[in-house]
């Protein structure tokens, strides 16, 4: 007979737990971005203007796709495409953001307080269709836990 070797405490709950961390190639979550624009202009100081920056994001499409509640991938998150209700025109995109940044008229106030610079953002959303499968939300947030010895994401996907 050969001698059973011994496991330390730390090995024998790895190799417990080996099957908790297994993935599972049939359950996926898929973000999709697709037309990145971006521009940022920075200006430096000027007695003329307070401009400190502008930024403009525009995103052509977006959505985010699962395959846990169905075997098949189901969009989740995206647009909702209808010429007729929500016609689009081709130079926007599905998100579209504009900020501007200004520095204050006075640096430091009148109690002595350092001044922040003042931004002004603006978002568009063109129409989105959502649908959040229960067991999907609770995958994705299970993904993005930092609790790493939690319960098992592929064995409870049920609904509690």
């Amino acid at each position: 007979r050969m001698p059973v070797p011994i496991l330390d405490d730390w090995e024998s709950r790895r190799l417990r737990n080996r099957h908790k961390h297994r993935r599972n190639v049939n359950k996926y979550f898929q973000i999709s971005f697709e037309g990145l624009k971006l521009r940022q202009d920075s200006f430096t100081d000027n007695f003329e203007h307070l401009l400190a920056s502008c930024l403009d994001l525009s995103i052509t499409d977006f959505f985010v796709a699962e395959c846990i509640s169905n075997q098949h991938p189901v969009k989740m998150l995206g647009e909702w495409l209808n010429e007729r209700e929500h016609p689009r025109d081709n130079s926007d995109g599905i998100i579209m953001l504009k900020m501007v940044t200004k520095h204050p008229a006075l640096r430091v106030s009148a109690d002595g307080k350092l001044m922040s610079d003042e931004s002004r953002a603006t978002l568009e959303l063109l129409p989105l269709r959502c649908f959040f499968d229960q067991s999907a939300v609770r995958y994705i947030q299970r993904f993005f836990s930092a609790n790493t010895n939690g319960s098992d994401a592929e064995e409870n996907d049920g609904d509690e």
